[in-house]
């Protein structure tokens, strides 16, 4: 059977000892890892007991077709239900696996064991998926990735058991910046916890730049600066978080390519504007949609600038890209430029705006 929401958590919570196979897949890998690691642990209690613990692999499983009723079958050497862990990444098995629920179901197969399956993204159309799906005596798991709410959810309960405080805009940017891996979400909370803790006992607050510092692709936090920083005519906000890029390894091509699309979000706008929609609609409608503290920000921009020089912009930053792959000149060097020229444009526009 499918599992879904709060299905999901009460099956994990307690496990049916009268489901003997578990299929866990979907796109978030470090999720269906730490899914299945939370039934080891359930099933086992410590999930170091070798005797209670058996991992196979598919190609053990196809040149072994009795290998795995025997490992169901066998019994722990001290007592306790075993966990069984297969990976796998294609549908070779599944006849053995559904041979084995059917073995399950008539008491041809009898033993005092969980088979946990981890897979990948199967799709609808899987034999895994279908055999999993269409059982009573097995539940299939999907882990997709965390939606924003959940991804929230999961940023305070971090913070709140290491007794740390972080506000609303930090927690929207960690959620805006994390998300497409469970485990590598924990792993850069779990930074951030460590990073913070030692400081000082004292200081307690999740700040912006403690989330700079440390969060893997807090690069696109620092491309974001750059881009309404030159887009809002600041050349020191623009230059501080231009070197602090390069200085992370940020690639030049990567850097304008952040500017590009800054530009085009406003040129879009700007459009859209000319054809009568308001500037709030016309943000409404972009996608990404902006992060609520940047947005007073970005309706300034559109105020600065006009359409036709936003394209002219565009084509400025079009052609640095060009000249970045093209030309044999060092890409920061026109990376740089290009940077300076925009921040010019606007700030030049902010002056005929006033």
């Amino acid at each position: 059977m499918r599992l879904k929401g709060k299905d999901i958590t009460r099956y994990l919570s307690e496990p049916s000892a009268a489901i003997p196979l578990a299929l866990i897949y979907g796109p978030d890998q470090g999720l269906v890892r730490e899914r299945a690691h939370h039934l080891t642990l359930k099933i086992t209690q410590s999930g170091q007991d070798p005797f209670r613990l058996c991992n196979l692999t598919e190609e053990e499983c196809r040149s072994d077709p009795t290998r795995l009723r025997d490992e169901f079958s066998a019994l722990s050497m001290w007592g306790g239900t075993r966990i069984i862990n297969i990976r796998i990444n294609t549908d070779r098995i599944s006849g053995q696996i559904k041979d084995f629920l059917q073995g399950h179901e008539n008491n041809s197969v009898k033993g005092d064991a969980l088979i946990v399956i981890e897979a990948g993204d199967l799709r609808p159309s899987s034999a895994m998926r279908k055999c999993a799906e269409n059982a009573s005596n097995a539940v299939a798991i999907p882990c997709y990735r965390d939606d924003k709410r959940a991804l929230i959810e999961i940023i305070n309960e971090t913070f709140r058991s290491a007794q740390l405080r972080i506000d609303r805009q930090c927690t929207e940017l960690l959620a805006d910046s994390l998300g497409g891996d469970r485990r590598i979400t924990r792993g850069e909370l779990e930074k951030l916890v460590l990073y913070k803790q030692a400081e000082s006992e004292s200081n307690v607050s999740i700040t912006l730049e403690d989330i700079k510092a440390v969060i893997a692709n807090a690069n696109a936090i620092g491309l974001s600066d750059i881009a309404y920083a030159s887009a809002s005519g600041k050349f020191r906000g623009m230059a501080r978080s231009l070197d602090r890029c390069f200085l992370e390894n940020e690639q030049p091509v990567s850097i304008l390519r952040a500017l590009t699309r800054h530009v085009e979000s406003i040129h879009s706008c700007l459009t859209q504007i000319k054809n009568g929609a308001s500037p709030k609609q016309a943000a409404d409608a972009l996608r990404p949609r902006l992060h609520f503290s940047r947005r007073a920000e970005f309706e300034r921009q559109l105020q600065a600038w006009t359409a036709k020089r936003a394209a002219n912009a565009l084509a400025r930053l079009y052609k640095a890209e060009l000249n970045c792959k093209t030309t044999g000149l060092p890409p920061e060097t026109i990376c740089r430029d290009a940077a300076l020229t925009l921040t010019r444009m606007a700030a030049a526009g902010q002056s005929r705006a006033v």
